[in-house]
């Protein structure tokens, strides 16, 4: 099957950083596939800003001079909430701390030229500040200041004062997004039979991995160049059991062989996981994919007796009633046919609800499919020769019966064990499960089958 190459453009991965990658891939007989990045993303990473990890959770920005960057002020942000605040004072928390948007002049005028700044136009220039508009807030202007460097705000038609324009940031440099692992897939005689997946807390919050991807982490970034100001900072999605995303079209495949990296569209992943299998690379897929039905945000609302006071389980808890009142919205249209008609307010919003449950479905359409990867076949499916080694582990599907049970033990052992409160946030705890963890998640699953099935 032909692919796509997954150049700088289609991936979010800067071209140095491609070949960096895939270089690690092949040194450890792994294949990894990463979710793209946005271009903004990518030349921020380019121009050596620092990437988010887990810590912060406020949404980027598409437009001004925030673009790429991840604002304080919320209404700065690609969803643009609510009106800017000239009054705001921010507070950090942990290594996540408020640092002013600065530039150098030579990151500016880089970014300007690439067109970095979308909807952004510069309308004046003196000796002392650049002044930029965007299309996307005509109340607001931005200014660069042309010797600290410095980016403030200021309303466009109020005699007020510039106020600063604060983004997150590590150690004083201002972030962007990172690359992030969809999913890690050594080789069966990289990882000596190792099936235990790691709850692994730092600096910057909790994340779930294997011992394989904890030592590939640091390895990547210094491939990256980046070994002091990493882009890669946390565990791959297919362990993300507590905050399961949305998959994307397409995912960044780098491989151990001489294949260079190419762009697989979501449809053919099934496929592709068999060939990883077949070749006897361990392809652990997230046990949430298999029956899940709650995803992001929502899982937090598990923790409503134990965490009421904390705003994430607050915010889980509103997304898992709206996901409730989605689902009510079906049995509502089965009720009007069987019964007549409703008023119209209430049609609209059943209609509305309706269309957000089909786009849930469609999420839960593809991770149902990964979760039921092809039978074994005698050729590859999906993948050309070139993406596996041309000889020695990989080579061959003499380990594939190997590969295939590892993976599947690893799975059936991987869950959340609990929650834990730590930095004033409560936190899922995602990793293997222990014996008796097993048993009582077991138990629990074989009487909800009992009540479904109306005995």
């Amino acid at each position: 099957m032909p692919f796509e190459p997954a150049t700088p453009d289609r991936s979010g991965v800067t071209s140095s950083h491609l070949a960096a990658i895939h270089s690690v891939c092949q040194q450890k007989n792994a294949f990894l596939f990463l979710r793209p990045s946005t271009s903004a993303t990518m030349r921020l990473i380019d121009a050596g800003f620092a990437t988010k990890s887990m810590d912060i959770h406020d949404k980027s920005s598409d437009w001004g001079l925030t673009s790429g960057f991840v604002p304080i002020d919320q209404a700065f942000s690609k969803k643009k909430i609510g009106q800017p605040n000239d009054a705001m004072v921010p507070h950090g928390h942990g290594d996540a701390q408020a640092v002013q948007l600065s530039f150098s002049q030579g990151q500016l005028t880089s970014l300007l030229s690439k067109g970095h700044f979308e909807k952004t136009t510069k309308v004046g220039e003196s000796t002392e500040t650049w002044k930029f508009q965007s299309s996307e807030n005509s109340k607001v202007d931005f200014f660069w200041n042309v010797k600290s460097g410095k980016v403030t705000w200021k309303w466009r038609d109020r005699e007020k004062a510039e106020v600063p324009v604060w983004v997150w940031g590590y150690n004083g440099i201002p972030v962007t997004g990172d690359y992030d692992m969809w999913m890690v897939v050594p080789h069966v005689s990289e990882v000596s039979g190792q099936k235990n997946i790691l709850s692994v807390k730092d600096s910057h919050g909790r994340s779930a991995a294997s011992g394989f991807t904890i030592a590939l982490i640091p390895a990547l970034n210094s491939a990256c160049g980046r070994p002091k100001n990493p882009v890669f900072n946390h565990g791959a999605e297919a362990q993300n059991f507590s905050f399961t995303q949305e998959l994307d079209r397409y995912l960044a495949l780098f491989c151990p062989g001489t294949q260079t990296p190419i762009m697989v569209p979501r449809m053919v992943l099934p496929g592709v996981l068999h060939d990883l299998l077949r070749h006897g690379y361990v392809a652990v897929i997230n046990p949430k994919w298999r029956s899940g039905s709650t995803l992001g945000i929502e899982d937090m609302g598990a923790a409503a007796a134990e965490g009421q006071k904390s705003g994430i389980v607050k915010a889980g808890t509103d997304a898992l009633g709206e996901l409730k009142k989605n689902a009510a919205s079906r049995i509502a249209v089965a009720w009007k046919k069987h019964k007549g008609s409703l008023d119209e307010s209430f049609e609209l919003e059943l209609s509305k609800r309706l269309g957000q449950w089909k786009q849930r479905y469609e999420m839960l359409r593809f991770f149902r499919a990964l979760a039921n990867t092809p039978e074994q076949q005698n050729r590859n499916l999906i993948l050309p020769d070139e993406a596996f080694p041309k000889s020695g582990a990989g080579s061959a599907e003499d380990t594939r019966e190997l590969a295939r049970q590892l993976a599947l033990e690893t799975e059936e052992a991987f869950g959340r064990v609990g929650f834990v409160e730590e930095d004033g946030h409560l936190t899922p705890v995602d990793a293997t499960l222990t014996p008796v963890e097993r048993n009582k998640v077991s138990k629990l699953v074989e009487r909800w089958e009992e009540l479904t099935s109306g005995k």
